[in-house]
């Protein structure tokens, strides 16, 4: 690597000496020969410019070049001798073909100067990925440091499409690509090729045996920072650089491989502080199941106690006989999802399952309880979760909007003078004897329908009373509506579905009609009752299923 960039200012010199003595070759011709198109077509200066090309790559000290006087020839028998220290020195069989294709250039002898570069310029393809790969310290920092092992088997993969490409513009691009990867890899793009480019000029214009002005030039590239100062962590790394025990190449590789060791240590102790981080998560992982175990063996033992609303905590019983449970809960029920309010993991011995979640999970139509990790995360967001998740069927018709809505029936008091026990709503009488639920209610027929699990919900009975025959002619089927709604125990019934009217009063019959409006809506919510279930009875529904007595109703 030293002695790549050592003789990189040198080789750059050269070739662009070739290339301004092939420029002013050009302009000459262009003068003296005027007959001539172009130099290709010139018989005197033709012969210059294949000469001063191959002077590119075997000096004339050592070159078997014909004068220009002679006749062209063939390929000396006298081996040439190519430039030193430039990336084809190392390569014999390119520079035999090179040479020979030298001469048949010359020589008109159906190779042009096109065919020339092209083979030169896959040969230098060649080389580059040869260096990539045979490199250690560009290996070790695309495929340990930089985790680009990729870019080396493309490098690979590259070499051997060139070899027989031959010249090929689709592997010419594939190389381009590839060899910017490469750059953008190892030194984040082209501004570190820029700002080299003055220490490599200086490098080459100073003496190759000259160790301490270039140990200099390279210092102040590598280690000195924009205030002329050395930063502390580089004062080891410049100690190897500076040592005059070893040749400048040799220190230089010493510093590169210390670098990359360094740097792959440093990586080492990040991946060891990933592999304890990942190890931490599965042993809190692992107490978190083995504290949920040990809850369930505990909710298997015996009961608890607790109160009622739309959430479930982890202690606590909503009623049921005390040993019902005949086997294991459900893992599912012990689960732990994140708090939906502060998205910690709750633990066993305190949290919060929202109650429509637990019946749904509980019946298969949702995958996932909705819990919090206290009362104050529930109070917090358990309200929104229901806004959310678990909207109200009725929709614009829940009773809940319309006494919102100034001026409703719902929100004003009849002004007939009489006290009633229903109120009039779109679906017909609603009774209002009963006090509002405090829980939502689910239709029995929907909740076990994933498909319709998310239409099940009522904000309240006095709802379900009021919007389940709209419900139901909207989401059941025609079979499921053929079924008779079923009255709960206890209730009243007309006798023959009319009123007679009392004779003789207008109060009597208004009082009369008012009550037959009650019966009227108290069969309804008879009947209306047999086909929901407050989630509180679902809970214990579901508990007595399962046989677990542990999750409960909370205020």
């Amino acid at each position: 690597m030293a002695l790549d960039w050592s003789s990189l200012p040198a080789s750059r010199s050269a070739a662009q000496r070739c290339k301004d003595d092939i420029s002013a070759l050009k302009e000459t011709c262009a003068a003296s020969h005027p007959s001539a198109d172009h130099i290709v077509q010139c018989p005197d200066c033709y012969p210059l410019l294949v000469d001063r090309l191959r002077e590119r790559f075997f000096p004339p000290s050592s070159s078997s070049t014909p004068p220009l006087s002679s006749p062209p020839a063939s390929p000396s028998t006298q081996k040439p001798q190519p430039a030193a220290h430039e990336w084809f020195s190392s390569r014999p069989s390119f520079l035999a073909d090179l040479d020979a294709l030298f001469a048949r250039v010359r020589a008109y002898d159906g190779v042009d100067l096109a065919a020339l570069d092209a083979r030169i310029a896959t040969e230098r393809r060649l080389w580059y990925l040869e260096r990539v790969r045979a490199t250690p310290a560009v290996r070790r920092a695309l495929e340990d440091l930089l985790g680009r092992r990729d870019l080396v088997r493309r490098a690979a993969l590259a070499g051997s499409e060139l070899e027989d490409a031959d010249g090929d513009s689709d592997a010419a691009a594939f190389f381009g690509e590839l060899v910017g990867d490469i750059r953008a890899a190892l030194r984040g793009g082209d501004g570190g090729e820029r700002a080299a480019a003055p220490f490599l000029e200086r490098l080459g214009a100073t003496q190759p045996g000259d160790r301490a002005a270039r140990a200099e030039i390279l210092k102040e590239a590598l280690f000195v920072e924009d205030g002329g100062e050395v930063p502390e962590r580089a004062a080891a790394y410049l100690d190897v650089l500076m040592n005059g025990d070893k040749d400048l190449s040799s220190a230089l590789d010493d510093l590169v491989n210390r670098v990359l060791s360094d740097r792959q240590a440093a990586v080492g102790v990040r991946d060891r502080k990933e592999r304890h981080e990942r190890r931490l998560d599965e042993l809190r992982r692992a107490r978190t199941a083995h504290e949920a175990e040990k809850a369930r063996k505990k909710a298997a033992a015996g009961g608890h106690t607790g109160g009622s609303n739309g959430s479930i905590t982890a202690n606590g019983t909503v009623g049921g006989a005390a040993g019902a449970h005949h086997h294991p809960p459900p893992d599912w029920m012990y689960e732990m999802a994140p708090c939906d309010a502060c998205g910690r993991t709750p633990t066993t011995g305190d949290f919060v399952v929202c109650g429509v979640c637990l019946v749904l999970v509980g019946l298969r139509v949702r995958e996932q309880k909705t819990m919090y990790c206290s009362v104050a995360c529930k109070d917090r967001g358990l309200e929104s979760h229901i806004k959310a998740a678990h909207k109200c069927t009725s929709g614009d018709s829940c009773i809940q909007l319309q006494a919102a809505q100034p001026g409703s029936a719902a929100s004003h008091a009849p002004n007939s003078g009489h006290s009633s026990s229903s109120r009039t709503t779109a679906n017909g009488p609603v009774s209002t004897t009963a006090p509002p639920s405090p829980e939502p209610y689910l239709c029995r027929t929907c909740v076990k329908d994933p498909r319709r699990a998310g239409s099940a919900l009522f904000c309240s009975l006095q709802c379900a009373e009021a919007n389940f025959r709209a419900h139901r002619e909207r989401a059941h089927t025609p079979e499921e509506q053929r079924q008779p709604l079923r009255r709960s125990s206890g209730s009243s019934t007309t006798t023959n579905g009319e009123v007679k009217k009392e004779e003789g009063s207008e109060d009597a019959a208004g009082a009369a009609a008012a009550a037959a409006g009650a019966r009227e809506a108290e069969n309804r919510a008879a009947e209306v009752r047999g086909r929901v279930v407050a989630v509180g009875e679902a809970v214990r529904q579901l508990q007595a299923r399962i046989g677990v007595e542990g999750a409960v109703m909370k205020d």
